[in-house]
């Protein structure tokens, strides 16, 4: 998959790196005016994820993709979200209902990282529930790799590691996310198509 038109690269927050401040929940553009929509990492971070895709549906053209990466609340991303006091994760909400809220609203970084699992560890019962989305792919992956790239905005300094070892972590986190996924996968890979 290559991107062959221009790219807007938009946050909710202004930033030196965005083209344009957009909320996902209510996004801009015209009716069916995009080809793809990328969401890395804020899923988790959406008081509404329903809301979020109705209005992808809205502004995606006809076979339009939604490319996710979000994390995934396996034993050890929850141990390091405990350990770390950086995000939360609740089991406890319903998000397939647009009105049941899964984040404090009011609050643009109120995070409940159980999200991305609550809505894509069961396809069957995410296309019951999103009909106008089809689940092309999705799959769990980093383990080792999703903490020592040092996250998003990370607070901790991580060390630099040689470019040689990057195949082998790779290695380790195919081993240990394919004999235990619920254990050690920290991340999930998921596409959407309209």
């Amino acid at each position: 998959f290559y991107l062959t038109s221009p790219v807007i690269l938009t946050d909710v927050v202004k930033n030196d790196w965005i083209n344009e401040k957009v909320d996902a929940i209510s996004m801009p553009y015209e009716d069916s005016s995009i080809d793809v929509v990328i969401a890395s990492h804020c899923i988790h971070h959406m008081y509404s994820p329903m809301k979020f895709f109705k209005e992808c549906k809205r502004v995606l053209k006809k076979d339009g993709l939604i490319l996710i990466q979000e994390i995934n609340t396996s034993f050890l991303m929850r141990l390091l979200l405990n350990l770390n006091k950086h995000e939360g994760y609740s089991y406890e909400v319903n998000v397939f209902d647009e009105n049941e809220i899964a984040n404090n609203p009011n609050d643009i970084w109120s995070a409940n990282c159980a999200i991305p699992e609550l809505l894509f560890s069961n396809a069957k019962k995410f296309e019951k529930n999103i009909p106008y989305f089809k689940i092309l792919k999705n799959h769990l992956n980093e383990c080792f790799i999703f903490p020592l790239s040092g996250g998003v905005i990370a607070k901790r300094k991580m060390f630099k590691i040689p470019k040689f070892l990057f195949p082998i972590i790779k290695l380790i986190d195919k081993i240990l996310i394919f004999c235990l996924p619920s254990i050690f996968a920290l991340g999930r890979s998921t596409v959407l198509q309209k």
